[in-house]
């Protein structure tokens, strides 16, 4: 069965892939590594599809495979996974209309689709969830109209910031030690500017992290910074004017801190719609069989 489901010919290989349940999730990752979009699709259709599948069937990129993940109520998503699929509804109608339909949509998965939609796409979203989320997507679109009309703090001056850091990893001395205690002393540029460094990507991409309420976006830059769990869980607890992170959501931050492979990581927060990380309000939680109320 192995031996059908890797075959070139699609022909042979879909039906094996799509209803076969001796097939390990090793043998449809390989499957999935190895071969094209008519193998992937039979396994995004499969009728259970767990979260390690659709973590590596949505790193393939593929609108069509998303789509078909998106319509599917036997798959399961992680929080990179929801992400992902946020992140292509951006792009893909068909994507978004899939993605608020499902019954385990986890409610911040919703504020940041419709936070992060155009007007117009926010009406189209509207118009095609079910009937009992209407309520909640009418009130997150004033809340979005409420907070693009405030007015934006002043910019910081990252520039001393970035020079003390850009010294200190010169000397090789840019560590977990070092930024611990500029997350005790609650010195945020020097934070910011030693995320930005140590996970290559610009101040822009960490500066929301540290404002945003829900922290699964630290969680992925702490991990792309190769820090440990202990600076990432001092830099949460860090942030001003953030209401505090309960026990519950600090312990899913760790299961999703462990989880995240560096590689994962790092490809998340260079690749994955970088300039959108910061604002992602993302939950570890897995998905609920109660959805959003």
């Amino acid at each position: 069965m192995r031996r059908l489901a890797q075959h070139e010919d699609a022909a042979v290989a879909v039906p094996i892939l799509r209803k076969c349940e001796c097939l390990s999730e090793d043998d449809l990752i390989e499957v999935i590594r190895t071969r094209g979009e008519k193998h992937l699709g039979a396994i995004a259709g499969r009728s259970a599809v767990s979260r390690s599948l659709t973590d590596a069937l949505l790193m393939r990129g593929e609108a069509a495979i998303c789509c078909l993940l998106a319509r599917n109520p036997g798959a399961q998503f992680s929080v990179v996974g929801f992400a992902t699929l946020v992140d292509m509804a951006l792009r893909d109608d068909d994507i978004a209309h899939a993605l608020v339909q499902r019954l385990d949509l986890p409610r911040d998965v919703l504020c940041e689709l419709v936070a992060k939609c155009s007007p117009f796409a926010q009406a189209r979203l509207l118009k095609t969830a079910p009937p009992e989320r209407h309520g909640v997507i009418k009130t997150l679109i004033e809340d979005t109209a409420v907070r693009a009309c405030a007015r934006k703090p002043a910019r910081v001056d990252y520039s001393e910031a970035k020079a003390t850091v850009l010294a200190l990893n010169n000397a090789g001395q840019l560590n977990d030690s070092t930024v611990n205690r500029f997350a005790i002393r609650r010195d945020h540029p020097s934070v910011i500017a030693a995320l930005s460094q140590l996970a290559a990507v610009p101040i822009e991409t960490i500066e929301p992290l540290m404002e945003t309420e829900d922290c699964y976006g630290l969680v992925l830059a702490c991990r792309a910074s190769r820090l440990d769990w202990q600076t990432a869980l001092a830099i949460i607890k860090s942030r001003k004017g953030v209401k505090p992170v309960s026990p519950e959501q600090l312990e899913l931050a760790k299961e999703a801190f462990d989880a995240l492979s560096l590689s994962t990581a790092q490809r998340a927060i260079r690749f994955g719609s970088v300039s959108e990380v910061g604002a992602r309000p993302l939950s570890a939680e897995p998905p609920s069989p109660g959805g959003v109320h």
